[in-house]
């Protein structure tokens, strides 16, 4: 009798689990019919890694930011995570530091939280797997 409840009841649970589950934020960035405007392209904003980075902002009334990355060679950390903070990183993870998401090389685009502008922060690469800040990078703001 319990293997027939366990049976029914574990795949239930597990299919409900999956479709309750909250959308992982950052998840779709392009989302279509977005039209979005390159503000800013650099390659050299990673002195230690050889990514292009370009920031795109949304013609939307809410002023959508997104931040790309393209790493042209592979990156040989394990565990990256991108952050961006309003605060210098001093070689550690701020601990106001905003996830954007995992990045393990090629060409992504992340989504900044509402109202955050990317050229009033940085940008954190950050190395789960060793614990430490590998890479930042600050887009230059002409208002500085």
């Amino acid at each position: 009798m319990s293997f027939v409840v366990i049976a029914t009841a574990v795949p239930t649970l597990l299919i409900a689990a999956l479709l309750g589950r909250a959308p992982r934020p950052n998840a779709a960035p392009d989302a279509p019919g977005l039209a979005a405007t390159l503000d800013f392209e650099s390659d050299t904003l990673w002195r230690s890694e050889d990514i292009t980075t370009r920031i795109f902002s949304a013609s939307d009334a809410k002023r959508q930011f997104f931040v790309e990355l393209e790493a042209r060679s592979l990156l040989a950390n394990p565990d990256l995570l991108l952050y961006w903070s309003a605060e210098a990183s001093q070689g550690t993870l701020p601990s106001s530091a905003l996830l954007l998401g995992p990045y393990s090389g090629g060409a992504k685009r992340f989504t900044l939280p509402a109202g955050e502008d990317p050229r009033t922060g940085m940008l954190i690469l950050y190395s789960l797997a060793r614990r430490a800040v590998l890479a930042t990078a600050e887009a230059p703001n002409d208002e500085r």
